[in-house]
């Protein structure tokens, strides 16, 4: 800059819109670390219902939650509703099953596992609801058929999504140390309208 000359008192308009970003950016960054520090504390300790949706909106209550602990670091401990269940034999097993079509038996998950939840990772929470589904004219049970749901937080309650898993990959104990069989390659979207209960609730 010249000896005596004054700055400018408007900004070029490459560095106004440069300033325009940063700004944008800054309170984008503000308002999800906000959002995601008052979301997740609203998931706070306590006994909550857990619900199977259909596609038409009716629910199905099939246990409860309860959570302990620090709410960034949850303890959970799910209880059945075995009153909603039938006692079935299939494939040389007993499972706890809901009647209808299709019949959706519970695959109690057999591992071992932390039984806690984390503002980013509901893995051992979604382990709790492993299911398969079994068309009438099965005459046992094919866990090829598995049902998973993967959970995001949504303004303090927890929703599940349905996804398809071969459960056959619990067949055998997991290595040592691997506390998580499943992943993320393994599950395969579905047709919601489709499928008998796709949405898990828990409130």
């Amino acid at each position: 800059m010249n000896k005596g000359a004054t700055a400018p008192l408007f900004l070029p308009d490459e560095n106004r819109k440069v300033m325009k970003q940063m700004k944008k950016s800054i309170a984008l960054v503000m308002a999800l670390a906000f959002y995601s520090m008052v979301s997740y504390a609203e998931l706070i300790p306590g006994e909550k219902k857990v619900f199977l949706d259909t596609p038409g909106g009716e629910s199905l209550q099939i246990g409860t939650l309860r959570l302990t602990g620090n709410p960034s670091n949850l303890q959970i401990q799910f209880t059945l509703d075995e009153s909603q269940f039938s006692d079935q034999f299939l494939s040389m097993r007993p499972f706890k099953c809901i009647d209808g079509t299709p019949m959706v038996c519970r695959l109690a998950y057999p591992y071992e596992k932390k039984n806690q939840i984390q503002p980013d990772d509901f893995g051992d929470l979604e382990y709790e609801f492993l299911f398969i589904a079994r068309s009438p004219k099965e005459y046992g049970i094919d866990p090829y058929n598995g049902r998973y749901y993967v959970i995001k937080e949504v303004e303090g309650n927890l929703i599940g999504e349905i996804r398809a898993v071969d459960l056959n990959i619990l067949a055998a104990p997991p290595d040592d140390g691997n506390l998580r069989p499943i992943t993320s390659a393994d599950l395969d979207p579905l047709e919601a309208e489709n499928e008998r209960f796709p949405i898990l609730r828990i409130e």
